[in-house]
């Protein structure tokens, strides 16, 4: 009878060994694919602080500050983001000018803009690549000079989106009082299918 006993336990221990040998399995991998999502892609060339960048028919020096928002109709973090983007449209100051840059036709982004609720300057159908932009959603703040000075990718905190509102209206502080860095590239929460074919 100790015997059959014995086997049972052997049985029963094996059984949980194996249920949580896949349960750890399984949370090792969504911390790895999370990780992976969340890692900063220095390796990216997409465009950085410091870079002179051209859009045509955009004179940079006709306004104090250009923000770009680059956006994409299929992306699911331009849309959980538009919230932000509303906020960011409405205390923007008159110097700033506020650009959508889409790689659509004008009417579709504008379809698309209308739907985000989001109220911008001008809409742009550009290749996103062809000015150095990779990954969306992102956003770039350009000074009278064509300069970027700050960009910002993926769905943003809260503390970065406060760091951009703070930027755009001159005060370059990120939440908690820390000056914002040069370069200001942020956890790219989403690779578009265009960056990972090439």
């Amino acid at each position: 009878m100790n015997e059959l006993s014995g086997k049972k336990v052997d049985l029963y221990a094996n059984v949980i060994f194996i249920i949580v040998s896949v349960i750890f399995g399984i949370a090792l991998i969504r911390h790895l694919t999370n990780s992976v999502d969340k890692a900063n892609w220095t390796q990216d060339q997409g465009v950085r602080a410091g870079t002179k960048i051209s859009l045509q028919g955009v004179n940079w020096s006709h306004n104090k500050q250009t923000v770009i928002l680059a956006l994409k109709p299929d992306c699911p973090y331009c849309e959980m983001s538009a919230l932000f983007y509303q906020q960011l449209s409405r205390e923007r100051n008159k110097d700033t000018h506020l650009i959508a840059l889409l790689p659509n036709s004008v009417s579709d982004s504008q379809t698309y803009i209308d739907k985000l609720g989001i109220s911008v300057d001008e809409i742009k159908n550009v290749s996103l690549k062809s000015i150095g932009i990779t990954k969306t959603p992102t956003i770039m703040l350009v000074d009278d000079t064509g300069i970027v000075k700050g960009v910002w990718v993926g769905k943003l905190s809260i503390n970065q989106e406060i760091e951009v509102l703070n930027h755009l209206n001159g005060n370059p502080r990120v939440a908690g009082g820390d000056h914002l860095a040069e370069v200001s590239e942020y956890t790219v929460q989403e690779i578009d299918a265009e960056s990972l074919s090439n």
